[in-house]
């Protein structure tokens, strides 16, 4: 199968990443796809997959979810929110300092 013509192959647990993202995020599926660089359509797909079944949870999937990889994906997710928080932190910073400049300059 040549993968140029098929497009990129993802393995189930970034599948399964993906749409927990998607979910508790907040965020479009199209900026969570843009995010992750997949097709807003195919993330889509991974969803409806997701809930019917034939993409499982972690939990799901028997052997494979090992508490090891529970801890990474853990690790993951507090990592990401680590990098929001301080992204966010940044951007109140510099919203508090412009309003103290346009205050100032009145």
């Amino acid at each position: 199968m040549n993968t140029e013509k098929y497009g990129r192959r993802y393995d189930d647990e970034f599948r399964r990443n993906a749409v927990d993202l998607l979910i508790s995020s907040g965020k479009t599926r199209t900026q969570v796809a843009r995010e992750l660089g997949v097709a807003g359509q195919t993330l889509g797909q991974w969803k409806k997959q997701r809930i019917s079944g034939k993409l499982g949870t972690a939990q799901s999937m028997g052997s494979a979810a090992t508490p090891e990889l529970e801890v990474k994906r853990l690790k993951q997710t507090v990592a990401y929110l680590e990098r929001r928080c301080e992204i966010l932190k940044k951007a109140i910073a510099i919203c508090s300092q412009e309003a103290t400049l346009n205050e100032n300059l009145r």
